[in-house]
């Protein structure tokens, strides 16, 4: 699945009873992989099975069987039982009433207050717990969690998470790791575009050998998020909002020259070189909050 920039699409009605359990799979893969000593991640509970009860409720007030409202008028017309299947579709005129029993049937999406608990719980499980006693093997697991188990992953426990937070900033980190993998050649070519167009020190910030290349990019990818577990946090989270101020740079010049033949191509580019700013900014933000002490 190609990785898109942008925070992760909500899902239909009919989806959103699986975000749990797929919150659910990532606790326990991330639990597997920090080991006992940061014992068990925070659950999100399974949604619960509708009653069987109110399911068999809501078939009998549709078809006019048992209690419901068209049973009741047939009864008054005569007395008969329950329509055939023919009976109720030519005798429907008006929307069937729901009795209160019915409205259990339907099963809703999880809790967003459940949703955001979790994503801070396991993120500050995470964070603290690993960076008591870093274990190498334990770092070197995690920094390519998602190379085993996928970005959609991290993406349903933590991308739905405020911007300037700890799970939305750790999202952030695995989500740039991931696009860097999925195309070395092209975000070495952007960031090398950027860092000669840049007059600031983001270059040296963000600490990426040089001359930049595909293997030198994707090291500095595993370098940053692994100073997230073994290094100071905030400086992590300001060499990311460093690489993507350089990117966004690299962008909009690669914008400008598409610009010429290409306007829609030009068009696109704009706009991720946008999404890579926002995501400075962002990671900027958490970096100071960090040092504050108020980042949650």
């Amino acid at each position: 699945m190609s990785v898109r920039f942008a925070r992760a699409r909500g899902t239909s009605a009919a989806g959103r009873s699986s975000v749990g359990r797929r919150a659910v799979r990532c606790c326990a893969d991330l639990t597997v992989v920090v080991g006992s000593r940061a014992g068990r991640a925070p659950r999100v509970s399974d949604p619960p099975a509708p009653p069987a009860r109110a399911a068999a409720s809501t078939i009998e007030e549709r078809t006019g069987g048992g209690k419901g409202v068209r049973g009741e008028r047939d009864r008054e017309r005569g007395g008969r039982g329950g329509p055939s299947l023919g009976r109720v579709t030519d005798d429907f005129r008006k929307p069937v009433l729901f009795g209160s029993s019915a409205f259990e049937s339907f099963q809703g999406g999880d809790d967003p207050a459940q949703i955001s608990r979790v994503a801070h719980e396991t993120a500050n499980a995470l964070i603290n717990r690993v960076r008591e006693a870093p274990d190498e093997q334990i770092v070197q697991r995690l920094v390519a969690f998602t190379d085993e188990h996928g970005i959609d992953a991290i993406a349903e426990l933590w991308s739905r998470s405020a911007p300037r937070s700890l799970p939305g900033s750790l999202w952030r980190l695995y989500l740039l790791r991931a696009l860097i993998r999925q195309d070395p050649e092209q975000t070495s070519f952007t960031f090398t575009r950027g860092t000669d167009l840049l007059r600031t020190i983001d270059p040296v910030v963000a600490g990426a050998e040089t001359p930049t290349g595909p293997k030198e990019v994707t090291d500095l990818a595993d370098r940053i998020l692994r100073g997230v577990f073994t290094g100071d946090f905030a400086v992590a989270l300001d060499r990311a909002a460093a690489f993507c101020r350089i990117m966004a740079q690299g962008w909009a010049s690669l914008a400008d020259d598409a610009e010429v033949l290409d306007p829609q191509r030009g068009s696109e580019l704009t706009t991720r070189a946008a999404r890579f700013e926002e995501y400075a900014g962002d990671l900027a933000g958490s970096a100071r909050l960090w040092r504050g002490g108020s980042l949650e």
